[in-house]
C-alpha cells in the first residue's frame, strides 16, 4: 500500500507538471499570436496613411527654370544588408510625380540611364542642382534640393517624345508620374530625371515629389493578423480542452 500510494504521488506530480508546461507553452502561443496581430494591425494603420498607390510622399520642390529642361541626376538607395533574400523590387520602389503649374503648359517627364540623358542634354541650356539628396525609408521620403544651375546655351534638337533611349517617359498637362526602383546594381549606374515642355521651349514651370512604398508592407498585414488569429485559437481551444486553467472545488 505504501508503495502503490509513493507510484501515485508521482504519477500526479509527473501530470502537473506537465499541464504546467503545456500551460506555459499556451500561453507564449498566445502572446505571440497577439503580437502579430498588433504588428499587423500596426502595418494597416500606417498603410492608411499613404497616397491611393500606396507611396508616401515627400514635401513639393518647385522648379521655376528659364531653361529648355531641368535634369537630376539620381544616385540609387543603399541596399540594405540584412534584406539581401529579397528582391530590390520588394524592398522599395519610388515614384516622381511632376505636376506643371500652368495647366495648359504640357510636361515631358524622362526617365534615363544618367549616360543616355546626358548626351542628350549635352549642348542645351538645361538647369541642374550642383549637389541634392534624397531620403527613402518605410512611410518616408524627401528631397533636399538648392537653388539650380544653368549649364550651356544651346537648344534641343528636337523635342524629348522623339528620342528613344528612355526607360520610362510621361507627357500630360495634368499629373504625371515616373515609377522606378529605390536600389539597383552597381550603383555606380546613375540614373538621369528630364523635365520639359512638350514642345522643347524654354521656361520650365513644374512641382515635383518624391514617392516611396516598401510592398512587402502592403501584404504583410494580411499574413500577420491570420497567423497571429490561428495561434491565439490553437492555444484557447488547447487550454480549453485540456482544462489547464481548471479550478477544483474544495
Amino acid at each position: 500500500m505504501i508503495c502503490l500510494s509513493f507510484e501515485n504521488s508521482s504519477i500526479q506530480k509527473s501530470g502537473k507538471a506537465a499541464r504546467i508546461v503545456i500551460l506555459i507553452g499556451c500561453i507564449v502561443l498566445l502572446l505571440f499570436g497577439a503580437l502579430l496581430i498588433f504588428g499587423g494591425a500596426a502595418l494597416l494603420a500606417y498603410n492608411m496613411g499613404t497616397d491611393a498607390d500606396g507611396y508616401s510622399q515627400s514635401s513639393i520642390y518647385e522648379v521655376r527654370s528659364d531653361s529648355y529642361a531641368f535634369a537630376l541626376w539620381v544616385a540609387p538607395s543603399r541596399f540594405p544588408s540584412y534584406l539581401t533574400w529579397m528582391s530590390a523590387k520588394d524592398i522599395g520602389q519610388a515614384m516622381w510625380t511632376v505636376e506643371p503649374v500652368d495647366s495648359s503648359e504640357e510636361l515631358f517627364v524622362g526617365w534615363a540611364e544618367a549616360a543616355d540623358g546626358e548626351n542628350y542634354v549635352e549642348g542645351m541650356m538645361f538647369s541642374t542642382p550642383p549637389v541634392w539628396h534624397w531620403y527613402v525609408e518605410a512611410y518616408y521620403a524627401e528631397i533636399e534640393i538648392p537653388t539650380s544651375l544653368t549649364h550651356n546655351q544651346g537648344e534641343p534638337t528636337r523635342p524629348p517624345a522623339e528620342e528613344t533611349f528612355w526607360v520610362e517617359t510621361a507627357q500630360s498637362n495634368g499629373t504625371s508620374k515616373i515609377t522606378w526602383d529605390a536600389f539597383w546594381e552597381p550603383v555606380e549606374n546613375r540614373k538621369i530625371l528630364i523635365i520639359m515642355n512638350a514642345d522643347g521651349t524654354r521656361n520650365v514651370d513644374a512641382d515635383i515629389q518624391l514617392g516611396f512604398k516598401a510592398p512587402i508592407l502592403g501584404w504583410l498585414p494580411f499574413v500577420l493578423i491570420p497567423v497571429g488569429a490561428i495561434f491565439c485559437l490553437i492555444a484557447v481551444l488547447v487550454i480549453k480542452r485540456k482544462h489547464l486553467l481548471k479550478l477544483k472545488k474544495r
